[in-house]
């Protein structure tokens, strides 16, 4: 922990981390409040397009890291497991789309760059959907004690 100057800026920083970050986070847990990806950029360059997928790629990577830690083998119910194929996919999918946007031999007109758009932006509500389900049943398998135990045997995710 780095050294405070004050028990204000102590208070300060809790106050950001429960009543900022926690509450935020905990409120996607809610069925009716569903996980929103970073805004699609205005315009449809390969700039800014390879930027969006690298943090699409990025943004999924980060929540299975987020929500599953370190653990590598876990036993999880079907719904989960499907959601969870999905979105390392979609990674897989989104990382794809980089590599090709990144490179300028792969040339791409106006017209195509802003079809790609339109399927980013069609792949996103997928991600925030499958997402949402993953918070879903993983709040409700929380509830539930040993749900969760990593099994060795088991699907990596």
């Amino acid at each position: 922990m780095p050294a405070f100057p004050s028990i204000d800026a102590v208070n300060e920083l809790l106050n950001a981390l429960i009543n900022g970050l926690w509450n935020e986070l905990t409120a996607h847990q809610d069925e009716t409040q569903p996980y929103r990806l970073t805004p699609m950029p205005a315009r449809a360059t390969r700039k800014s397009l390879a930027s969006l997928v690298e943090t699409r790629a990025e943004e999924i990577h980060g929540f299975l890291t987020g929500i599953f830690g370190d653990q590598e083998n876990l036993e999880v119910p079907e719904p989960m497991a499907e959601s969870l194929d999905i979105l390392m996919e979609l990674r897989e999918m989104f990382s794809g789309m980089q590599a090709l946007l990144e490179d300028p031999e792969k040339p791409a007109s106006t017209a195509e760059l802003k079809t790609l758009k339109a399927h980013t932006a069609e792949l996103t509500h997928i991600v925030e959907r499958e997402i949402h389900s993953v918070v879903i049943v993983a709040r409700v398998l929380r509830e539930q004690e040993g749900a969760m135990e990593e099994k060795a045997e088991l699907t990596e995710y």
